[in-house]
């Protein structure tokens, strides 16, 4: 019965921490493909291309977090590093 319990709470605390912001915080002109997780849920794509890349850095964000808060961070990332 505890570990049912235990589950529950789990499952209330994930609803109530990882929501995505709503709107999202990126434009339709940012995202260059959507992808489909096998649970059904559509993830945003943004490519971020560099000038002059050495090679390309896939970054993933957290949980439930929008890609358009950390949009500004990839690119100055894209830039310092030079990569897509």
């Amino acid at each position: 019965r505890r570990s049912e319990l235990t589950g529950m709470g789990n499952q209330l605390v994930a609803k109530l921490a990882f929501f995505p912001p709503d709107p999202a915080k990126y434009a339709a002109s940012d995202v260059t493909a959507f992808v489909t997780t096998s649970e059904g849920s559509t993830i945003p794509v943004l490519l971020i291309k560099h000038k002059n890349p050495r090679f390309t850095l896939l970054f993933s964000h957290g949980n439930a977090e929008d890609i358009g808060v950390n949009k500004l961070f990839c690119e100055w990332l894209s830039d310092q590093l030079k990569v897509d």
